[in-house]
């Protein structure tokens, strides 16, 4: 309900303020809907206390918060279930205890959330032995990219790096660069096809040292040597580098060509190692996942689909024409 009050100047309206009234609160364009006497459980709570009328919307009639949407649903549960407070599973312990405290919920909740939120940011870190500091430190150099101003400035060189090496490998997919007839051809101010090719070389011999040294860096200094094997982004690390050192045995090996032509084309999963520094991308992946047997039922209905009516037009296009219209 809302309440008017008449002045002079015309009707003004005020939020809701009877214990029960339903109060809407807008979280980033998704809208909940609770019971003021709800939130008035916890007084000492941004929601609960007087404070929310700083956010109340007027025109919407409604209080707006351009807040975490994810984590307001456990928010709200907390008023309504009297205190009850679950991290969800899908949110980051870090972005939730900010909401917490945001929403000035009790500090003992925040304290217990906010351990467990440090716990999880350095668990792997806490229960893995270091042989010294040194080790720790290197190893938070080259892996945690928000580890440091340090680290973050060698996450970014990597990246860059990654995306030149990347773009040197299509470049040099072009057939005028694989012409040996060609070689000095000009391109532009004297800039001859020879040249192009051997400043692509330059940079996949600088990609290839760089990447070499990133990966034998993290392998000596990571604190567990099994769980640094089990991890899938650093046999992509291996493999970005592996065909140029096989290139190099095999190169005047004959029976080898067909391997040789195999690991080059195996450059390719370079572009996937820059997907180290997308967290989104982790988060997709754990979405698919999750979701497997429903795109697994999803892909089993397309391909029943896909063979039922090709076979239909299969059969359509090569039928006899005396056999269809004895059909017809």
């Amino acid at each position: 309900a809302v309440v008017s009050t008449q002045s002079t100047g015309g009707s003004v309206t005020s939020p809701p303020t009877a214990e029960n009234d339903i109060v809407v609160i807008n979280v980033a364009g998704l809208k909940f809907k609770t019971k003021r006497s709800t939130l008035r459980r916890f007084p000492d709570t941004l929601l609960g206390s007087n404070e929310i009328e700083d956010f109340y919307v007027e025109e919407r009639q409604e209080y707006f918060f351009d807040r975490c949407r994810s984590t307001f649903e456990t928010i709200l549960y907390y008023y309504q279930s009297n205190g009850i407070v679950c991290l969800p599973s899908y949110v980051n312990p870090d972005v939730f205890v900010e909401e917490l405290r945001f929403f000035k919920i009790s500090e003992s909740v925040v304290s217990k959330f906010n351990a467990a939120a440090t716990l999880n940011k350095r668990s792997e870190i806490e229960t893995q032995d270091y042989f010294c500091d040194f080790q720790q430190k290197t190893w938070l150099l080259f892996d945690d990219p928000n580890s440091s101003k340090a680290a973050k400035v060698i996450g970014y060189l990597d990246q860059i790096i990654i995306l030149l090496a990347v773009a040197a490998q299509c470049v040099e997919s072009l057939p005028l660069l694989r012409n040996k007839e060609m070689e000095y051809s000009v391109l532009f101010n004297n800039f001859t096809v020879y040249d192009a090719s051997y400043t692509l070389l330059i940079i996949e011999k600088f990609s290839i040292t760089w990447f070499t040294i990133i990966f034998v860096v993290r392998a000596v200094s990571c604190p567990s040597k099994i769980a640094f094997s089990k991890s899938i982004l650093n046999w992509l690390d291996l493999l970005a580098v592996l065909p140029f050192y096989l290139e190099l045995v095999l190169l005047n090996t004959k029976p080898y060509l067909t391997v040789l032509r195999f690991f080059r084309t195996m450059r390719i999963v370079r572009i996937f190692k820059i997907s180290r520094y997308f967290q989104g991308l982790f988060a997709l992946g754990r979405a698919l996942s999750a979701s497997a047997g429903e795109l697994l039922l999803l892909s089993l209905m397309l391909a029943t689909f896909v063979v039922l009516f090709s076979s239909l037009i299969y059969f359509t296009d090569n039928c006899d024409t005396n056999l269809c219209n004895a059909t017809v």
